[in-house]
Formats: structure tokens, sequence, C-alpha cells
């Protein structure tokens, strides 16, 4: 898809005007798909998110802080793959 086309996320409007974005969340699932402890990590996340927003919205700033910090290393992971790759 181009980065100048609109990108199709649909929202699940949560308690406490909190959202979930479903297209997103569809899209890392599909992407890494192969990586099932990823996949369970998400899944993980995800779950915790709506019960967060369902339950003690203190608990949310935690879950999207670990989610946030999660999320980066796995990008820091990727990149340093391909890095090393490049040099084989």
């Amino acid at each position: 898809m181009d980065e100048e086309e609109e990108v199709f996320d649909p929202i699940l409007k949560l308690p406490n005007g909190y959202s979930l974005l479903l297209g997103s969340l569809l899209e890392e699932l599909y992407r890494n798909a192969e990586d099932a402890a990823l996949v369970r990590d998400i899944t993980e996340m995800t779950y915790a998110t709506l019960y967060a927003a369902q339950t003690d919205v203190a608990q949310m700033k935690d879950l999207v802080e670990e989610a946030i910090i999660k999320q980066h290393m796995v990008d820091i992971d990727n990149e340093l793959k391909e890095l090393l790759e490049e040099d084989k």
C-alpha cells in the first residue's frame, strides 16, 4: 500500500475513552504469523488492554508502555537481523 493512500484501520471503542485499532492488530498478527511467541505476546497484550480498559484505567498506562517497549524491541531485533544478514 502506498504511503499516500488512506489506511483502513477500523477502531473498537473501549470503556473510559480508549480504543483498539483492529486493522493494526490484525496486520501485526498477519505479519508475524510465523513467530508463535510474538503472536502469543500480541494476543496477551491485546487481552490485557481490553481487561484494563474495562476494569482499571490506571493499569492501562503500564500496559501501553510495556506494549510500546516490546514493539520497539521487536523492531530493533528485526533491523539487527537484517544488518547481520547483509554482512554475510
